[in-house]
């Protein structure tokens, strides 16, 4: 039976989804699986590497720790990394994400098509990569049809959540409206 092991960052309910779909395949397989759960202090990647001598490691990297992730760190075993932005990676890695041009592509397709004329998009914090992805595909839809786009937050620092907040709020306020 081959060991697998499976790193993840998150608690939210598309990682449990995910863990469902993947006990589900390993039965089929014959998988053992064995979860690396996130910590406060993680051991050393090698180390875990060491000790469980994995045939594979399925890496998840959409939440806070993704950065305990080196890619180096794995390069002895086959890895598939969830949600690690692909740029990041050598060359020859695997990595499953969503199509970063399908939810900003869609969604200015229903703004356009409902007639909205004025444009904005909420850029996540920490500079993610799936962010920059679908602001650059709604920027671009926008722009192919004559448009322009506001975007809050891309470049800004923030002292904390709060002074976010307010010039989250006073950027709304200051909109044109209807605002898609």
């Amino acid at each position: 039976m081959k060991t697998i092991l499976f790193f993840h960052t998150s608690t939210h309910e598309a990682w449990r989804k995910e863990l469902a779909g993947l006990y589900r395949f390993s039965h089929t397989v014959k998988w053992n699986i064995q979860i690396i759960e996130p910590s406060n202090k993680p051991p050393p990647i090698k180390r875990l590497l060491d000790f469980w001598l994995p045939d594979g490691c399925i890496v998840e990297c959409s939440g806070r720790e993704a950065e305990y992730f080196d890619a180096a760190a794995f390069a002895s075993v086959p890895t598939v990394y969830i949600g690690r932005d692909p740029r990041t990676l050598p060359k020859n890695s695997d990595c499953i994400n969503a199509d970063p041009s399908g939810p900003g592509q869609i969604a200015a397709k229903v703004f356009l098509s409902a007639g909205i004329r004025h444009f904005a998009f909420y850029a996540a914090s920490g500079d993610r990569f799936w962010s920059r992805d679908r602001e650059a595909e709604f920027r671009r839809t926008l722009w192919a049809n004559g448009y322009p786009c506001e975007v809050f937050g891309r470049k800004a620092n923030f002292k904390n959540g709060e002074a976010r907040g307010k010039a989250l709020r006073d950027w709304l306020k200051a909109l044109p409206k209807p605002c898609g």
